[in-house]
């Protein structure tokens, strides 16, 4: 086999890692070379021409224990259903696993397409390695710029602009704002968002209230019990559901009343925002309807349908509750 020699390995070493065996990352990396200098890709879908289809589906996640990705893998596999494919359902084996090494169900033909979700930042090497394979392949979430492949996303920044200019409208001028991580794309689209809501308004970004956190309760709590004794705001608003809870907590030992102090805002609808006390108003990814559309656009793309790569938003669906006063329409 070309690809052993030119990766300087065996036989058997490549077949495992075709297969979805594990190997060295190292190693890895060396198939993953010589397949692309090789163009073995074209041979793996000329043997699945030969072959009877899987009808089959794999979905991979970063990670599948993550709660949020539950709702997705019930809109993936109701959409599956319907077209008369199974589901197979994996999870990346670490952090370092790179998307591509997916592309080793095509050749053990389990598998008629894939659909990859994460809404860490992906590598572009990667994403391109994907879209040069010619397989039906759905990315959700991030897209690394790459306009080749189809990708399915919650509107991270208008969603958030929504939540800002209504916290605007109820007369707050003072926002101050929980900014993700860096290596997450949304983190970047929300903060923009937010940006975009206090230019529309007229009103000059305070950028002491900006305060950058690693979406975890912990983290949250430390900065916004700082920030409260340091700056005046009479809004907040966090950039997911752990670092908005924890932001929350913050404020409330801190001696301030919420929403009459200080009204509080964020995304992603874990089941806490719901059941904490108050009840926190958020933004809900609508993941099961991300789900089907990915599951959609997939199942024509195996199915010869047009080669329409486009990237599509979904907006997300505000959850008003107890930690913004309540709207005019609601009294």
């Amino acid at each position: 086999m070309d690809i052993a020699a030119r990766a300087e390995t065996s036989k058997s070493t490549v077949s495992r890692y075709l297969n979805g065996g594990s190997i060295s990352q190292v190693t890895a990396n060396r198939i993953r070379r010589a397949i692309k200098e090789l163009e073995y890709q074209p041979n793996v879908n000329a043997r699945r021409l030969v072959n009877s289809r899987a009808n089959a589906i794999g979905i991979v996640f970063d990670d599948i224990s993550n709660y949020i990705y539950g709702g997705m893998m019930a809109g993936i596999q109701s959409a599956a259903r319907e077209f008369g494919y199974t589901c197979l359902f994996l999870s990346r084996a670490s952090e370092r696993a790179l998307e591509s090494e997916s592309l080793s169900l095509f050749a053990s033909s389990m598998v008629d397409g894939l659909i990859l979700v994460t809404f860490a930042q992906r590598d572009p090497q990667d994403v391109r390695l994907l879209r040069e394979s010619g397989l039906p392949i759905v990315l959700v979430g991030d897209a690394a710029g790459e306009a080749g492949l189809p990708t399915v996303d919650v509107d991270n920044l208008n969603g958030t602009q929504a939540e800002v200019e209504m916290l605007i409208r109820q007369g707050h001028r003072r926002i101050a704002y929980l900014q993700g991580p860096d290596n997450m794309p949304a983190a970047h689209s929300r903060q923009r968002g937010y940006l975009r809501a206090l230019e529309c308004a007229g009103i000059e970004a305070d950028r002491n209230l900006i305060v950058r956190v690693n979406w975890t309760v912990k983290d949250a709590y430390r900065t916004v019990s700082r920030l409260v004794q340091e700056q005046s705001f009479t809004a907040l608003v966090g950039s997911n559901a752990s670092s908005t809870y924890g932001g929350l907590q913050a404020l409330m030992d801190a001696g301030k009343r919420v929403p009459q102090d200080v009204a509080v805002a964020g995304f992603d609808d874990d089941p806490i925002c719901e059941h904490t006390r108050p009840s926190i108003t958020t933004l809900s990814q609508p993941l099961a309807q991300m789900g089907r559309i990915a599951a959609n656009q997939l199942v024509s793309r195996i199915r010869g349908g047009p080669d329409n790569v486009c990237a599509t938003y979904v907006l997300p669906t505000m959850m008003l509750r107890e930690t913004t006063p309540k709207q005019e329409s609601e009294r």
